[in-house]
Order: C-alpha cells, then sequence, then structure tokens
C-alpha cells in the first residue's frame, strides 16, 4: 500500500506464491487491509492497477468490492513487469 507517485492516489498491490495462489490468502489479506485502512483514515477511495493481461487479478479485484472504472494507456511511461501496454485502474470507495 502506498502513495502512486503517476496518479497521487493511494494504491494496493499485492503479490503471492505461486505455492499459494487460489487458496483464498490473497482475498482474506486485501480485504482486511482495505478494512483497516478506511478504519484508520478519511480516505474516500482505494485504487488497484492491474495489467490487462493478468485475468486472475482482475477477477480478484472484483470479489474484494473493487470496481472496474477504466482501463488506461500510459504515454511516455512504462510500468515494471506488466505484459501488455495498458493496465485496468480500479477503486473501491469507503462504504
Amino acid at each position: 500500500m502506498g502513495l502512486e507517485d503517476t496518479l497521487n492516489e493511494v494504491e494496493l498491490a499485492y503479490f503471492m506464491s505461486e505455492a499459494y495462489q487460489r487458496k483464498g490468502y490473497t482475498k482474506k489479506a486485501v480485504n482486511a487491509l482495505t478494512a483497516w485502512i478506511f478504519s484508520v483514515s478519511d480516505l474516500p477511495y482505494l485504487i488497484l492497477t492491474i495489467d490487462c493481461a493478468n485475468k486472475p487479478s482482475c477477477m480478484l479485484a472484483e470479489r474484494c468490492g473493487f470496481q472496474l472504472f477504466e482501463k488506461r494507456t500510459p504515454i511516455g511511461h512504462t510500468q515494471p513487469n506488466m505484459e501488455s501496454e495498458s493496465y485496468f485502474y480500479y477503486r473501491k470507495y469507503r462504504e
């Protein structure tokens, strides 16, 4: 979790070892971290930016209550570790 420097918004990021994927751990962690952030801050929303090629992560984001806001294609810079040139921008608003 931190300030995404090109967007100036608070972003969550998650990475899970292949040995532990598809066991529900990441979903529990994302939900717990999101709840904690909203409980200790006044942020109106959090964001996720996900490589368009990473379909499992997109499905996880939606299961955690993040809503797809738009598809973006950066001009003039590339994101490290991205397979595609575009990413999906998700938001989750405080309840």
